[in-house]
């Protein structure tokens, strides 16, 4: 993965990283960069959506439409309509509907996962047939990548995680062709067109993807509040596996940015680095419980083993 990092897989582990070398406590181990990611319409209110830069009053230059986007300047949001008009209609229709602000996150996270997979598989923005303003037609014009969009990190390294799709019944898995078709209605046609090109069956491609984000998101939180103000598609990171009792954290620092996996401990050279994926503080039951629900796996750590016998 890096110069601290290698993938292992096993039959009986199954896949997991390792240290390269000895990595010393507090030593960053990598940075994951978002595919994509999705913020809360409260949190989008004092960040940048072209800078990411984070502000303590809300913003005023911003997008009259879907209310979802601010920018520090206009000349900021000249650079990002290029992008946003993709997503605008998207994100107003999202906005409508009366889902919970998590859903939310799941939506617009996806949705703009599934734009960028478009514009790779060929989407031209100056010519999506998504209608403009004339004077917003010379803003298609802009060429520069947002400060967020890494060029190393495609739609091929998100398809390549895990989606723990088979361990789904078939009332969750239809839970989630339902949302699946929701996203579908809501995207621009021709970003339909682009993505799922060469896709028989589009719902059931977005539905797993669905599946995909729910077992690798990582979140953004408040640091003063906790309350979770977005998600994020972070591939490099996703590939680092859970742990109770684990070696190493993840840490943000500003809101759809950058996420970066520090050492907690001392880690052997060959050592398996884990960071947690819920709260360890919480009794095994509770612990067991989540991650089961959320992640559909029962943690065999030794802190859970330990606890499981009564030491």
């Amino acid at each position: 993965m890096n110069q601290n990092l290698r993938i292992r897989e096993t039959k009986d582990h199954g896949r997991y990283c390792v240290a390269v070398r000895k990595l010393p406590k507090k030593t960053e181990i990598i940075t994951g960069h978002p595919y994509s990611f999705g913020i809360t319409r409260m949190a989008s209110r004092k960040t940048c959506a072209w800078s990411l830069e984070n502000f303590e009053t809300p913003l005023q230059e911003g997008c009259p439409h879907c209310k979802e986007v601010w920018y520090e300047n206009k000349s900021a949001r000249m650079k990002g309509f290029r992008w946003h008009h993709l997503e605008c209609k998207t994100f107003q229709a999202i906005h409508k509907t009366n889902y919970n602000a998590s859903y939310k996150l799941l939506f617009k996270t996806i949705a703009r996962a599934i734009i960028l997979k478009a514009l790779e598989s060929g989407l031209n923005p100056k010519s999506s047939g998504i209608p403009v303003s004339k004077s917003q037609q010379a803003w298609l014009e802009e060429e520069a990548m947002p400060v967020w969009l890494s060029p190393e990190v495609t739609w091929k390294s998100f398809e390549g995680l895990v989606s723990n799709k088979e361990a789904l019944s078939k009332r969750q898995y239809g839970e989630r062709l339902k949302l699946a078709e929701k996203i579908l209605k809501m995207l621009a046609p021709a970003v339909v067109e682009f993505a799922f090109k060469g896709i028989p069956d589009p719902m059931d491609y977005l539905a797993e993807c669905i599946c995909r984000y729910e077992c690798n998101c990582f979140g953004y939180f408040n640091p003063k509040t906790g309350n979770q103000i977005g998600s994020a598609i972070i591939p490099e990171i996703s590939f680092i596996n859970h742990s109770c009792a684990p070696n190493a954290k993840v840490t943000y620092y500003y809101i759809g940015g950058a996420i970066t996996v520090e050492a907690t401990s001392d880690i052997p050279r060959e050592g398996e680095v884990n960071i947690s994926y819920c709260d360890e503080r919480k009794g095994r039951k509770t612990r067991q419980e989540y991650l089961f629900k959320y992640y559909h796996f029962h943690c065999q750590c030794p802190k859970c083993q330990s606890q499981a016998k009564g030491k």
